[in-house]
């Protein structure tokens, strides 16, 4: 063998070595999510854990940074953010609902996030102005969405009191039923 066949060869066992590598890592990572996912909620109350809630959204951060255009980065930037919620990071389920609306703006994800960006502006940060922009903004993009009646509805609603909604709710019931009864 000369020594441009010897040097090629190296070249590709080089590169194999390296995408076996890199793969064997992206496997190791998914691993480690998936066994601290299952060590997320107290066993005996349900409740989730804060500090495994914490590393599994760090987790999910480094995957997310060392493979930005995988399709599981996107689920993974979903959990976060509602991990991110149930332990009242709202500032950071934000981020995360907005990183994977502008990743991936084409998947079915995208649209939940969207809905769910502008509910908690809604209902944990009370930032009313925020939360009715991104329910009309879900609704501009999404018509057909299965969750459009659910933003109308949220926007109707909007820094109200449970009593004050179930008020409306109440009367809503008590006109339809009147309206069916004089049919």
């Amino acid at each position: 063998m000369n020594n441009k066949n010897i040097y090629v060869l190296s070249l590709a066992l080089i590169v194999v070595v390296v995408i076996w590598g890199c793969s064997n890592k992206q496997e190791h990572l998914k691993n480690e999510i998936t066994n601290i996912e299952k060590q997320l909620f107290n066993d005996t109350t349900g409740i989730i854990m804060p500090q495994k809630a914490q590393k599994t959204i760090e987790l999910y951060s480094e995957y997310i940074h060392n493979y930005p255009h995988d399709s599981l980065s996107a689920e993974y930037m979903f959990r976060a953010a509602q991990l991110c919620t149930a332990i009242g990071n709202f500032e950071e389920a934000i981020k995360f609902y907005d990183s994977l609306i502008i990743s991936f703006p084409e998947i079915p994800k995208a649209a939940e996030a969207m809905f769910m960006k502008a509910f908690v502006f809604d209902n944990y940060l009370y930032r009313y102005d925020k939360a009715r922009e991104n329910y009309m903004l879900f609704i501009q993009k999404f018509p057909n969405h299965d969750l459009r009646r659910d933003a109308e509805k949220s926007i109707q609603f909007l820094g109200m009191s449970n009593a004050e909604i179930l008020e409306i709710l109440q009367a809503d019931a008590d006109k339809n039923n009147l309206e069916k009864n004089q049919q």
